[in-house]
């Protein structure tokens, strides 16, 4: 399809376009609406000969105007037509769209005129043209016309909508790949260094507390009891730290649960911060099974105890998961310095909202009236593999 920007001249004025009845109706009918109420405001002599007139003109235009426009519900593909959104595979040849277009003309000139000459009554009166030609010719010119430039308008309209919201959805859909690749390649990056400490760091360590082992046993007394003291410290780098930075780097929610992955989270900030965890069984059983929803949950609790220790410097905070309403909600609350009057999303932020962009949900982060910050998401449930939608 050609851009809006190089459509010709020939195609902005004869289109085609896609036919948009539903407008025509509306237009057509309001038309003939005012033109009733310019007759019963000239003809009538009082308020109900004046009510009776507008009535039954404005009954008699909302008829013609839908007998106008079944041609072009019958070409432009049935019910479907009466949508305004533009579908570039339903519009028409120009071949097509003029005969609809003249099709909807002729039958309003044609009823114009059988009702104005056939069917005369007091309302409507007689003799506005000198001869039927003169006025079926008048009023097929002028209602092809109108039809013809509703259509075109209708249709350069919705064919300009069309193309922003081709570029929204274009837009929307680099976000979540961007929110995507995000995702990825943080999980990379943790497992990555996950696996570089269990397999590097912690290997190192235990090559050196054997060598010093050797060196224990044959060094003097004194000696030997340092060498023993150096051997206690790397052994409890070796056994707590670098495993603590493991399990939390890449936790293995899959074998010991969302919730005591989060306790273990909360106990990696035992002597800086106060974090408590409370996750309800519905929590529980609605992520049971669903990989994606508990790292999310697990990675955005992380950022946010990080926030509230790193940035907000909170001496307590409190994680709580629960679920309601087909949803996981999510709340990390801190009792910390609370939110700056201008605050920079740093990469924290920007985790947080591609995990909760990948999974579908809404984040926010307020300040609390009494003091601190609160992180908090929404998740909503998917159903599990295979379960009907």
């Amino acid at each position: 399809m050609q851009p809006a920007d190089r459509l010709s001249r020939a195609r902005l004025v004869l289109g085609p376009w896609p036919f948009v009845p539903l407008v025509l109706f509306l237009l057509g009918s309001l038309a003939y609406f005012n033109r009733s109420v310019i007759v019963a405001g000239v003809s009538a002599e009082g308020q109900g000969e004046y009510t009776r007139i507008l009535a039954v003109l404005t009954l008699q235009g909302i008829v013609l105007a839908a007998l106008a426009v079944t041609p072009l519900i019958v070409l432009g593909g049935g019910r479907e037509s009466l949508s305004f959104r533009y579908r570039p595979e339903r519009v028409p040849s120009r071949r097509r769209y003029l005969l609809g277009v003249g099709l909807a003309g002729l039958i309003t000139a044609l009823i114009q005129v059988s009702y104005r000459y056939v069917a005369i009554d007091d309302v409507t009166g007689q003799g506005v043209f000198a001869s039927v030609p003169v006025a079926l010719a008048t009023n097929l010119v002028l209602t092809t016309l109108f039809a013809l430039v509703v259509s075109n308008v209708a249709g350069y309209a919705a064919y300009r909508i069309g193309l922003q919201t081709r570029e929204l959805e274009r837009q929307v859909q680099q976000l979540e790949e961007q929110r995507r690749q995000i995702v990825e390649a943080d999980q990379r990056a943790r497992t990555e260094v996950a696996q570089a400490l269990h397999d590097g760091v912690q290997g190192a360590l235990l090559r050196a507390v054997l060598r010093l082992n050797r060196l224990a046993d044959g060094a003097p007394a004194a000696e030997a009891e340092g060498l023993r003291t150096v051997i206690a410290d790397l052994e409890a780098l070796r056994g707590e730290g670098v495993r603590a930075i493991s399990r939390r780097l890449a936790p293995p929610i899959e074998s010991i649960g969302i919730g005591s992955a989060l306790e273990d989270l909360a106990e990696t900030y035992r002597g800086s911060i106060a974090a408590e965890v409370a996750i309800d069984e519905a929590a529980l059983v609605a992520l049971g099974g669903w990989p994606d929803g508990e790292l999310a949950v697990y990675r955005i609790a992380e950022q946010g105890l990080l926030n509230a220790a790193a940035h907000g410097r909170a001496t307590r905070a409190e994680v709580v998961v629960e679920s309601s309403d087909g949803a996981v909600r999510l709340a990390v609350r801190d009792d910390g310095a609370g939110l700056a009057t201008a605050i920079t999303p740093g990469m924290g932020l920007a985790v947080v909202d591609a995990w909760v962009g990948a999974i579908g949900g809404t984040w926010r982060l307020d300040p609390l009236p009494a003091g601190g910050a609160e992180l908090a998401a929404t998740l909503p449930l998917r159903p599990p593999a295979g379960a009907p939608a």
